[in-house]
């Protein structure tokens, strides 16, 4: 399911609701990109706290004196950077699913 922000004064229970709603509301094709797009995002994120990781670990070795690691932990920032740019783009296009199928319904 895309990640639900409740809009000001709405409930988080009242938000999953509404997106649930929509996500009925679209063809059965654009509910499976959805899905598979929500997956992806998923992966993304697990990607990202693995970077995170990496990079906790790499400083916490650099401060032990164990070596310098800045060009590794860099890359692992950048990395980070592009797979929070993915998932927005992932984002981006579920918005545009829900959107083309509600403009088609009114």
């Amino acid at each position: 399911m895309p990640s639900v922000r409740p809009a000001e004064g709405e409930t988080m229970q009242r938000a999953k609701e509404r997106m649930n709603s929509l996500i009925s509301s679209v063809s059965d094709e654009a509910r499976q990109e959805i899905e598979r797009l929500n997956q992806e995002i998923e992966g993304l994120q697990n990607e990202i706290l693995s970077h995170e990781k990496e990079v906790r670990e790499l400083m916490e070795r650099e401060a032990q004196g164990e070596g310098i690691f800045a060009a590794r932990v860099f890359e692992l920032k950048q990395g980070k950077m592009r797979l929070i740019t993915e998932i927005q783009h992932r984002k981006v296009h579920i918005n545009h699913l829900l959107l083309d199928s509600g403009s088609r319904e009114g």
